[in-house]
C-alpha cells in the first residue's frame, strides 16, 4: 500500500470508521424497509379488495331482503315449468297430446326427433344453436289431423301454454270435406340448474321491467299437462334459515 494512502487511513482512522458504520447502517436499513414497504402496500391493496367485497356482499343483501321468499318461490316454480331443468319428455309429450285433444284434433303421428337427446349425458354435447341460446333443444315431429280452423288453433296454442315451445317446418295438406292435415316440427327447451354458488364480486341486480312482464305474461299461459309433483313440495321450497341443507 503506498505510504501516502498508509497516512491518509492513519490521519482520517476516525473519520473513515464513522463513514462505514453509517453506510453499514443506511444498507441494512434499506434492507428491512423494502420488506416492510412490500408487506405494507400488501396489506393496503388486500384492505381496498375486502372493502370492495364488502360493498358487493352489502348491495347483495339489500336487493335479496327487498325481495319476497315466497314470490320468488313461485317464480321459479313457473319458470321451471317453461323451461325445465331436465328434459322433462314425458311431459313433452303429455303437453302436445293435450293441446291436440283440446283443439279437437286427432294425433296420427309423434317421435322424438333424435333418440340421443333421451340419454343421460345428451346436454354435454351441445350443438352450435344450444350454445348460442344457452339452453338444451329436444325436437319432435308431430301429425295432427281434424277440421283446418281447428288446425290454424291449434297452431296458436302451442305458442300460448307454459311449456315454452318453438314450431319449426309446418305442412298443411287440405283433404275433402274441409279437413286438414299438418305436420309439423316442435322444439322444446331445458336448461339445468347452475351446480354452485357465483363468485363473491359477481353483483346482482332486482328484475327489470321486461322480466315483469315476461313472468305475468308466463303466468297467463295455462298448464297443457299435470306434473308428478302436483301434490308435492314446490319446485322450491322456501326455507326460514337458507344455509340448511
Amino acid at each position: 500500500m503506498p505510504k501516502s494512502i498508509r497516512r491518509f487511513i492513519r490521519a482520517n482512522g476516525s473519520l473513515l470508521l464513522s463513514i462505514g458504520m453509517i453506510a453499514i447502517a443506511v444498507t441494512g436499513g434499506w434492507w428491512g424497509l423494502v420488506p416492510f414497504g412490500r408487506n405494507v402496500w400488501t396489506l393496503y391493496t388486500n384492505t381496498q379488495k375486502l372493502r370492495t367485497q364488502v360493498g358487493v356482499l352489502e348491495n347483495k343483501y339489500a336487493v335479496l331482503s327487498s325481495l319476497d321468499q315466497a314470490s320468488l318461490a313461485q317464480d321459479g316454480d313457473e319458470l321451471l315449468r317453461a323451461i325445465p331443468a331436465e328434459k322433462e319428455v314425458a311431459t313433452l309429450l303429455s303437453t302436445l297430446e293435450q293441446t291436440t285433444i283440446t283443439s279437437g284434433l286427432s294425433l296420427s303421428h309423434l317421435t322424438i326427433v333424435s333418440p340421443g337427446s333421451l340419454a343421460t349425458g345428451a346436454a354435454e354435447r351441445q350443438t352450435k344453436e344450444e350454445k348460442a341460446i344457452g339452453a338444451g333443444i329436444i325436437s319432435s315431429t308431430i301429425s295432427v289431423e281434424g277440421p283446418l280452423p281447428e288446425v290454424k288453433q291449434f297452431l296458436s296454442t302451442l305458442q300460448r301454454i307454459r311449456r315454452l315451445l318453438r314450431v319449426g317446418d309446418v305442412q298443411i295438406s287440405v283433404r275433402e270435406g274441409a279437413s286438414a292435415r299438418a305436420q309439423l316440427t316442435i322444439d322444446a327447451f331445458y336448461q339445468p340448474l347452475p351446480t354452485a354458488l357465483g363468485d363473491i364480486t359477481s353483483k346482482i341486480v332486482p328484475f327489470s321491467a321486461a322480466q315483469e312482464d315476461l313472468l305475468v305474461q308466463l303466468r297467463s299461459f295455462p298448464v297443457a299437462y299435470q306434473t308428478r309433483r302436483e301434490n308435492g313440495p314446490a319446485f322450491f321450497a322456501p326455507k326460514q334459515n337458507p344455509f340448511t341443507p
